[in-house]
């Protein structure tokens, strides 16, 4: 991550008024790797492709809360899908390109595997929340207060192989951009 770069390139875009700068990118070096595909296609190829996969993460997220909660109940199910739908702030989000459909699977998957006894696997799904670390502000200290060990464990894996993941391909110095 070269933030200079960063800011250089944005300047030549869009230029800001005298005394006004970009920041860093306040993102996990892991969503640098997600989109690093998206950077070497053409525009308009890359932002419908995005388009569509965060549309669909968000339906699949949509789909595991509703099936968790309401598994034997089609219409609770299809009420949730078309309020969820017609939600004009996340087409809104949709549109503009934001990454929130991760943290939200990450919650679906988090709550599915609470819901059904798996709590490691609920630690690992709401690992994907580490994106952005203030959507845990609420959840990691819960998990503590209740000892939810085996959910933080699994938290704590989905982390590090996050973090693996990001140290394998770009190695160590990209923390020093992100910390």
């Amino acid at each position: 991550y070269d933030f200079e770069l960063q800011k250089k390139v944005a300047m030549e875009v869009i230029p800001l008024k005298a005394g006004r700068e970009y920041t860093p990118n306040p993102y996990a070096p892991f969503i640098a790797l997600l989109f690093r595909p998206f950077a070497r296609l053409p525009y308009s190829i890359a932002y419908p492709l995005w388009l569509i996969i965060s549309f669909s993460l968000y339906v699949i997220g949509l789909a595991l809360a509703s099936g968790t909660f309401f598994p034997n109940d089609p219409l609770q199910r299809s009420l949730i899908f078309c309020l969820a739908l017609s939600f004009s702030p996340f087409l809104w989000i949709l549109m503009g390109g934001q990454i929130p459909t991760i943290g939200f699977i990450g919650l679906a998957l988090a709550f599915r595997g609470e819901y059904r006894g798996r709590p490691v696997l609920s630690g690992l799904g709401l690992s994907l929340c580490t994106y952005k670390p203030t959507l845990l502000v609420l959840f990691l200290p819960m998990l503590l207060i209740t000892r939810r060990y085996k959910t933080l464990m699994g938290f704590a894996d989905g982390g590090v192989l996050l973090a693996g993941l990001v140290t394998a391909v770009e190695g160590v110095g990209v923390w020093s951009g992100y910390f």
